[in-house]
C-alpha cells in the first residue's frame, strides 16, 4: 500500500476541523445557558459544529481511500470566552478567526497539491466553496450586528437571523 503524499497535511486539516467543531460546540452550550439565553444562536452554532464534524469524517474517509491513515492529535481546549462579556459580535470575531485559519490551511494544501489534481478537486468541492460561503455569511452577519448594537438589537438578531 502506497503512502499518501499529503497525509500529514490532510491530518492537520482534519484535526483543525475537529478543533473547530469542538469550539463551536462549546460556544453553542454557552449561548444555550440561562445566563445568555440565545437559543437560536446556540442552535446555529451547534449546526456548524456538526457540519465541521461531518467534514472531518468525510476527509478521514478520503484519506483512507488514498492510502493514508488518520492520526488524531490532542484537541486543546478553546480559549474561554468570558460569559459576562459574551456577545454575538465577540463570537463572530472568534469563529471568523477559526474559519480564516482553516481556510488558509486548505489553500496551502490546495496550492502544494498542484501535481495531484484529484486532491485539488476534493478540496475545491468539499472545503473551499463551503469556507468562502460561510465566511461571507459571517461578514454579512457582523455588519448587521454592528448596525443593531447591544441589548435589544442582539435579541432581535437572535430571533430574526438565527431562527431556523
Amino acid at each position: 500500500m502506497a503512502l499518501f503524499v499529503f497525509e500529514d497535511e490532510l491530518n492537520r486539516m482534519i484535526n483543525l476541523k475537529l478543533y473547530g467543531s469542538y469550539a463551536y460546540k462549546e460556544l453553542s452550550y454557552i449561548f444555550d445557558g440561562d445566563h445568555v439565553a440565545m437559543k437560536s444562536v446556540a442552535a446555529k452554532l451547534r449546526k456548524r459544529a456538526d457540519e465541521l464534524q461531518e467534514k472531518a469524517e468525510h476527509m478521514m474517509s478520503y484519506l483512507n481511500t488514498r492510502g493514508g491513515m488518520f492520526v488524531a492529535t490532542k484537541i486543546t481546549k478553546p480559549p474561554s470566552l468570558d460569559s459576562t462579556q459574551l456577545s454575538i459580535e465577540n463570537t463572530i470575531t472568534y469563529v471568523s478567526t477559526l474559519e480564516e485559519v482553516t481556510n488558509k490551511s486548505v489553500l496551502k494544501l490546495y496550492n502544494s497539491a498542484v501535481n495531484d489534481p484529484e486532491l485539488q478537486g476534493f478540496l475545491q468541492d468539499n472545503c473551499l466553496h463551503n469556507h468562502v460561503a460561510h465566511m461571507k455569511e459571517l461578514r454579512d452577519l457582523m455588519t448587521n450586528v454592528k448596525r443593531v448594537g447591544e441589548g435589544l438589537g442582539q435579541f432581535l438578531i437572535d430571533k430574526k437571523y438565527f431562527s431556523l
